[in-house]
Parts: structure tokens; C-alpha cells; sequence
């Protein structure tokens, strides 16, 4: 038994292997993500197999010392009804291969129109409420909308531990954090049987903090859904603007940020510019200024003079070693408007050495802007970000195809240059790594198959059982990967015993069938444990199980249309190609072939 399986088996554990021997050509996150997975897998089916050639027949030996032939009534009634769909199967040939062609296109179809995702949305039991309070808020005012929002948290029995931080907010591994005194930062733990209903708790907390909250202060809440791929691949859907004018980039950040909030599938924009300061702008006239024996640097110092309110007057050394300034404020100062500083006067001496004064509306432009509390540059270049949140239900790369379009019609100077980026551009990276190694693990199943088979032909029909319904994520592409070294082996396993049925002299077609009935046992085995061993990860059991549910659930389906393909389109296949009769070819004849 052991030696007429050995050959199929090692074959059949080979190709699993081998679908994931790809991984070290793949680059970046997908590497990072599942190198481990694969090598768990490989490890794993090298020790069975050892086992199964070795351990089994050995415990077999005094196991099955008292065999009996049995029958079972339902696994003979099932073979029945095999011998004569298969029989139907290869006496209409093209119905049969024109059905698995329509199932194939159509689930390709369906999967494809609906776009990628990085990663499926997780449930966690974990939500966070961020409160920011109006400009010129107090810490008395911020505590006080924080404890109204915490007594509605609070009636419900929903939450088993509620947390505030009023002021700063944590940091992580040292990054982020503030000390504002108008910010506040909720945090909730759910209960374990509310935790599934995560997302649905958080849009009607965030649908009450909107009615209470009229005055400015703005509520976000979010968690309810594992956020922990966000921050390596960037949520949502992302534009960066680059332009060296400030007051040109804030424009077509504001602009751009309407456009993808009327966009399908956009729950919020933010215009990346977060708060931004009034300042007055002044501009020297260069020409005027020298006209007048001043020049841009002269002016700054007189300007700044006339606008500065504080002064250090000295500083206190704490117990701890930390110093404080003790600035002096001149409160008789009044606050300065354009027009107010146009006329103030500016002292400059002639060439001929009289002190004289000017007005500074008379050298220079002044008018009240808006400045960006922080500048962001990538390759000296400055930039915004704006980005999108994808409502649920849709997908990333949907999402973010109708983003493209919509911005690509915004009308722009030459100044300003407009990138895509966000969740999209490393979901694409990844499914363009994970199709590499997809396209390689074939190549390498397909290879060890013509080792096993001796034949070019044989290996295609096998390979002709790997279906294409994957799903919409990465994850459930590393599913379908996976998938591809999984389903083939059954078909090793019915063609190498078709093989040896027609060596030993039966006809094809009889080889045909007979093989399928003989094997139908041990491939139903095989689709069965295996599906009954991913069911539990497929009904996404448990917190966060949502992850690699996509896995299973793509393992499942391509098993049992596998199992299909195996039993049924293999035999027509094989029918198709293999139209010569077979005979084993014995050292003799490989000697005559010599001479």
C-alpha cells in the first residue's frame, strides 16, 4: 500500500510545499506578514509525510492484523450514482467543460468586480473617543464635556471598563502624544458578549456625541474594528498635493477635500491641514525699501519691535533642574490690524545722514492669512495629505478608483502636482507580490508533477482543478496561494491510479471509472477533514477572528469545487489528452531503444 501511494503522496506534499518556497522572491509587507505562516506550513507537511511513509505501515502491521471486507450501504449507493454521472460526464464531454468554464468566469468575475483590500476589518472590544474642544476652550471646559459624554457611556451596560484622559494623550513606543489642554481621550473596553456588535456600538456612540455636542466641539470615535494594519498601510484612500506655495496648497487641499466627500464611498475627508493660526503677512517692496536707504532686513527689525508684547526678564531654576522663563507682557499694547501697521512709521537715515521716517504701507503689502501650524516636505518638495475614511461594505481599491477619477478632472496649475496614495498603493504592492509568487508556485507545481508523471500532459490535467473564486482582501489571497498546492493533490492521486489501471491493461474509459470509484473515498476524506478543520476559523468565532477568516472561507469553497473538478472534469480531461494506449516501459525496451 505504501509503495503503490508513495510516489503520488511525496508529489502531492511536494506541490503544497513548493506554493510557498516563492515567498523569499516576494519583497516588503506581504514578506514581513507571512513568512512565518509559510514556513509553519512547510515544516509541518515535510514531517507528515515522513510519517505517513514510515509510522503508519509500521502500526498498520499490527493494527490491521484482522481486516474483514465490509459494506457500507450509503458509500455504495453514493458509488453507484458516481459511476453513472461520471459515465454521463465522459459521453458529453463539451456540456461538462463548458459548465466548468461558465462556474470559473463567472465566480472570476464577481470576485474581481468587486476590488481588493488589504486586510478585512476585525471586530475588537476595544473603543476610543477623542473630544476637541473649540479654539480658546479652558481645562475646566474640556473636563465638562468629557463627563457629559461619560454619563451616557456610563448608563449603558455595555462597557466593562471606561477610562478618560483629559489634556494629553498617550504616545506610542515614544511617538505622538500632546499636552492640549482642549483635547480629551475616552477609552472603553466591551463587554465579551457585546464585543461582536463593536462597530454598530461605535456609529450610535458617535450618532449621540453629534446631537449632544452643537457648539463646536468635535467627537470621534472610533475602534470597534481592529485598526492595527492602519498604521503600516495607511487608512482609507490618500492624495498628496505637492506645491511650494503655501497659500495655492491649502486651496487645492480644501478643494480636493470636497471633491472626495461627495465621492461614493467616503464616509469623511480631512484636509490633512489641521489647525491653522491667523498671521498678518507682510511683503517688502525691495525697490521702494532701497529707494529710501532701507533694506528687507532693516525693515524686519523695526517691524518686529513695534509688534513685540514680552519680554524675559529672567529665569527660575526648579528643584528638579528644569528652568522657567519670567516674561514680562506689555498689556497697553493693542493688537494690530493691516491697517494699523500700514501706518506705522519707519526711521532711516539718507545718504546724506538726516534721520527721516516712512510709512510701512508706503514700501510694502499687508494682509491677514492663514498659517499651517506645521510643514510637511518629501524630497524638498512641500505637501498635504488628504485622506479619505472607506465606509463599510466597500473596498478599498473600488473606492479608490472613483477617488482617481474624481481628482483627475480637478482643474490645477502647473505648480501644483497631485500623487495618489494611502491603503491602495500597498494593497496593489502586495497583490502584485503575492500573484509573483502565485505565478511561481505554479510554475513550480506544474514542474514537479512532469518529474512524477513522466509526461507533459498529465500535470495540466491535474492543474486544471486549481479554481480561481478567490475573495476580495490580501489574506484571502494568501487563502487561494494556498489553495493552489492543496487541491492538486487529490488529482496526483486519481491520475497516477489511472495511470497504473491502464499500464496493467484496462481500457482508458474503464481506468476512468474504475479509478474514480476506487479513490472517490480517500479524496472525499481528505476535502472532508480538511474543510471540517477550517470550519471553525470560517464562522469567525471569537475576537479579532475576522482576520483570517477570509482564509478559510477561500480554502473551504475552492475545496469543494476541487473536489468537483477531481471527480467529474479531471476524467474528461484525461480523456481528451491522453488518446495513445499505455504500456510500461521495461529495461529491455530502454535497452533496445540504446542499440
Amino acid at each position: 500500500g505504501a509503495r503503490q501511494v508513495a510516489g503520488a503522496i511525496t508529489a502531492s506534499t511536494l506541490t503544497t510545499v513548493c506554493v510557498f518556497l516563492p515567498i523569499v522572491f516576494v519583497q516588503g509587507l506581504t514578506r514581513q506578514i507571512f513568512s512565518d505562516l509559510a514556513l509553519t506550513i512547510t515544516y509541518s507537511l515535510m514531517a507528515s509525510l515522513i510519517v505517513a511513509l514510515t509510522l503508519v505501515p509500521a502500526m498498520g502491521k499490527s493494527l490491521f492484523k484482522r481486516v474483514k471486507p465490509r459494506s457500507h450501504k450509503f458509500m455504495d449507493g453514493m458509488l453507484k450514482y458516481y459511476e453513472k454521472a461520471v459515465r454521463f460526464t465522459l459521453a458529453h464531454r463539451a456540456i461538462s467543460l463548458i459548465a466548468a468554464f461558465v462556474l470559473l468566469a463567472g465566480s472570476t468575475a464577481l470576485a474581481m468586480s468587486r476590488g481588493f483590500s488589504f486586510m478585512p476589518s476585525a471586530s475588537s472590544s476595544e473603543i476610543q473617543v477623542s473630544i476637541s474642544m473649540p479654539k480658546g476652550s479652558k481645562m475646566a471646559d474640556t473636563v465638562k464635556a468629557s463627563e457629559k459624554l461619560l454619563k451616557v457611556i456610563n448608563e449603558s451596560d455595555k462597557y466593562e471598563t471606561v477610562g478618560a484622559m483629559v489634556g494629553s494623550t498617550m504616545s506610542i513606543m515614544g511617538v505622538g502624544g500632546s499636552t492640549d489642554t482642549q483635547n480629551a481621550t475616552l477609552y472603553m473596553v466591551l463587554k465579551d458578549e457585546f464585543a461582536k456588535q463593536s462597530n454598530e456600538i461605535s456609529t450610535e456612540l458617535q450618532k449621540q456625541a453629534d446631537e449632544m455636542f452643537k457648539d463646536g466641539t468635535e467627537v470621534s470615535v472610533s475602534g470597534g474594528s481592529m485598526s492595527s494594519m492602519s498604521a503600516l498601510t495607511g487608512s482609507g484612500v490618500g492624495v498628496k498635493i505637492y506645491c511650494d506655495d503655501l497659500d495655492k496648497l491649502q486651496k487645492a487641499a480644501n478643494d480636493i477635500t470636497k471633491i472626495i466627500s461627495d465621492v461614493d464611498g467616503i464616509e469623511k475627508a480631512d484636509n490633512g491641514i489641521s489647525d491653522t493660526t491667523s498671521e498678518l503677512r507682510i511683503t517688502v517692496d525691495k525697490e521702494k525699501a532701497m529707494k529710501n536707504s532701507l533694506t528687507v532686513a532693516q525693515v524686519f527689525q523695526q517691524v518686529a519691535s513695534l509688534i513685540k508684547s514680552e519680554n524675559t526678564a529672567t529665569s527660575l531654576t526648579t528643584d528638579n533642574g528644569s528652568a522657567i522663563d519670567v516674561v514680562v507682557v506689555d498689556q497697553q499694547k493693542e493688537e494690530f490690524t493691516p491697517e494699523k501697521l500700514m501706518d506705522q512709521k519707519l526711521t532711516y537715515t539718507t545718504t546724506e545722514g538726516d534721520e527721516k521716517t516712512i510709512a510701512l504701507g508706503e514700501i510694502s503689502t499687508i494682509k491677514k492669512a492663514d498659517s499651517m501650524s506645521s510643514i510637511s516636505r518629501e524630497n524638498q518638495k512641500r505637501y498635504l495629505t488628504v485622506t479619505g475614511d472607506i465606509k463599510d461594505g466597500y473596498t478599498t481599491t473600488d473606492v479608490s478608483s472613483r477617488v482617481q477619477s474624481a481628482v483627475e478632472k480637478y482643474q490645477h496649475g502647473s505648480e501644483i502636482t497631485i500623487d495618489f496614495s494611502g491603503e491602495n498603493e500597498t494593497t496593489m504592492e502586495s497583490v502584485f507580490e503575492l500573484f509573483k509568487m502565485l505565478v511561481l508556485g505554479i510554475v513550480f507545481i506544474y514542474l514537479i508533477m512532469v518529474a512524477q508523471f513522466q509526461s507533459l500532459k498529465s500535470p495540466f490535467i491535474v492543474m486544471f482543478t486549481i479554481p480561481l473564486a478567490f475573495d476580495i482582501s490580501v489574506v484571502s489571497l494568501i487563502g487561494f496561494v494556498m489553495l493552489c498546492g492543496v487541491v492538486v493533490n487529490n488529482g496526483i492521486v486519481l491520475v497516477d491510479y489511472i495511470n497504473q489501471l491502464r499500464i496493467e491493461g484496462m481500457e482508458k474509459k474503464e481506468a476512468l471509472v474504475q479509478a474514480g470509484k476506487i479513490r472517490m473515498r480517500p479524496i472525499l476524506m481528505t476535502a472532508i477533514t480538511t474543510i471540517i478543520g477550517l470550519f471553525s476559523m470560517a464562522l469567525g468565532i471569537g475576537e479579532g477572528a475576522e482576520m483570517m477568516q477570509p482564509v478559510a472561507i477561500v480554502c473551504i469553497g475552492g475545496l469543494l469545487y476541487a473536489t468537483i473538478m477531481t471527480l467529474f472534469i479531471v476524467p474528461v480531461m484525461y480523456d481528451l489528452f491522453n488518446r495513445k494506449p499505455m504500456r510500461a516501459v521495461s529495461e529491455e525496451d530502454l535497452k533496445e531503444i540504446d542499440d
